[in-house]
């Protein structure tokens, strides 16, 4: 499940996206990663996904039918996580792109 970023709503406060379901593979791992402005922080899982995510976003392993109304806010939800970081990078053979999340 997939929130995209906040959006200011101009009063001082926020917005999410509706979450939506995207394939992806979570592993619950604690890696290492370096943020943009070059901190270095350990994941709580480390997300696999079939599509552009962007940092600031929320993912949840499950589905729509998992998570506890409302669920228009991420912080919310237990088991949702806020993306730190995402990398996208070739394969090998250059035809695909692994696009991975770290949260």
């Amino acid at each position: 499940m997939y929130w995209g970023p906040e959006t200011p709503d101009g009063f001082g406060d926020g917005t999410y996206p509706a979450p939506v379901e995207i394939n992806c593979r979570w592993l619950d791992e604690q890696i290492l990663f370096k943020s943009d402005d070059g901190e270095e922080h350990t994941s709580k899982a480390m997300v696999i996904v079939g599509q552009v995510t962007e940092r600031g976003g929320w993912l949840f392993f499950g589905l729509l039918t998992d998570l506890v109304a409302p669920t228009d806010d991420p912080k919310e939800q237990t088991g949702a996580y806020e993306i730190l970081q995402f990398d996208s990078k070739p394969t090998l053979r250059a035809n695909e792109l692994v696009q991975t999340a770290f949260l």
